[in-house]
């Protein structure tokens, strides 16, 4: 479909006994017509769609630890 390559990377701490924080990125590039953007009218152009998650997670009981 033109998607050459989807890449997100992620990382993720416990800061106290019970929040976790996570942060992931993601990115991929494609020559399709996406969301409106016709590229193949101009030669050598391409659209890169980024993401960019932060989540907070707040932990309930000690179960999650076992």
């Amino acid at each position: 479909s033109g998607i050459d390559f989807l890449i997100g990377v992620g990382v993720g701490v416990t800061v106290w006994k019970n929040l976790h924080l996570r942060f992931e990125a993601q990115a991929f590039r494609t020559k399709d017509e996406l969301l409106g953007l016709d590229l193949e009218t101009v030669d050598d152009l391409e659209a890169r769609f980024d993401a960019f998650l932060l989540e907070a997670h707040w932990r309930f009981g000690d179960q999650w630890q076992q």
